[in-house]
């Protein structure tokens, strides 16, 4: 992982968003170099020093000033006394550093209510986070995503950013729709469970309606569609036309929802479903095996269980090569 990764860790374990796992890397990180524990200490002075401690300081310039001046001279003394071996770090204590240029401004200009800025939920590709916003709304995050917000959201306006792909469900509120503003379209809702795509490496943008009525519009222009339940929109990003899908599979949302039908699907694309939703990679070592057809149903359950009935259909059998990764070998087509 890169020095930038850590640093923000580092932020997130500052501002209280760190996870479980999140806290593991970092905490292993900063034992195995003393010079990690040293850009650490550097980053939360700076953190403190613009005014994110819990407790809100009195707005002196005086102070302040005073405060970043000695700061600023204490860290050129300690700067002389520290082995050469430092410059390793000097990317990150430019960081720092200017972190405490933006506590200045942030001093100067900000009014006492506090820092307006923005959250921001990433994930990796195997990755899957879910987000409680203001609201009471509920965002399921799915793999290679991000997820942009006002640290203010729900006062003004609901609306939140989205690269990737994410499931919403919406808490409803008239008086303000809620807004998802994607590269290619925007959806506006009142209260409503959806799902939502839009990778940059896709063609289509794509918008599946659980519960309630959506509006999908497209941002080059004042094209758009208003979706019901159990019906699909898609964008077409190069020629900017919308499409609607009447009976959208259910299985596009299977990835959050992790129920699955299958009705005389090739193993095949079975398989790759599979791996989409679990975030796994499947082996299958008969390849004559991928057009027969499954038909079965799953609902909630695990990537083990889903194989071994796959494998009862097919008279094959399965071993965890590891967590992310499974093997199916022999079998036949009924």
């Amino acid at each position: 992982m890169s020095e930038d990764f850590y640093i923000n860790l580092i932020q997130k374990r500052l501002s209280g968003e760190i996870d479980s796992e999140e806290t593991k890397q970092l905490d292993g990180w900063l034992e195995a170099d003393p010079g990690h524990g040293l850009l650490a200490e550097q980053i939360e002075q700076a953190w403190e020093l613009s005014g994110h401690s819990k407790q809100e300081p009195d707005l002196d310039l005086d102070v302040d000033f005073a405060q970043l001046e000695a700061k600023i001279a204490d860290d050129q003394s300690e700067a002389k006394v520290v082995p050469m071996r430092r410059p390793r770090y000097w990317r990150g204590i430019a960081i720092a550093a200017s972190v405490f240029i933006i506590a200045v401004c942030s001093i100067l200009f900000l009014p006492r209510t506090g820092i307006i800025g923005k959250a921001v939920v990433a994930t990796s590709t195997l990755d899957r986070k879910q987000v409680s916003l203001a609201d009471g709304t509920i965002v399921w995050l799915n793999g290679d995503s991000k997820l942009e917000y006002s640290k203010d959201f729900g006062r003004e306006n609901r609306r939140v950013e989205l690269t990737g792909e994410a499931f919403f469900d919406v808490t409803q509120n008239p008086d303000q729709p809620f807004e998802i503003i994607m590269p290619s379209g925007t959806v506006t809702v009142l209260g409503t469970s959806f799902n939502v795509r839009d990778y940059a490496n896709e063609p289509d943008a794509e918008v599946q309606v659980k519960t309630g009525r959506v509006k999908f519009k497209s941002n080059q222009s004042e094209a758009h569609l208003v979706l019901n339940p159990g019906e699909a929109g898609v964008l077409n990003k190069a020629k900017n036309a919308l499409k609607m899908i009447p009976n959208a599979s259910p299985n596009n949302l299977a990835w959050q929802s992790k129920v699955l039908s299958f009705t005389s699907i090739p193993l095949s694309e079975v398989l790759e479903l599979v791996e989409g939703v679990y975030g796994v990679e499947i082996l299958l070592e008969n390849e004559d095996l991928a057009d027969c057809t499954i038909t079965a149903n799953f609902s909630e359950e695990e990537v083990t269980r889903v194989l071994y009935i796959l494998g009862r259909i097919l008279d094959m059998s399965y071993k965890e090569v590891n967590p992310r990764e499974y093997q199916l070998t022999g079998g036949r087509c009924e």
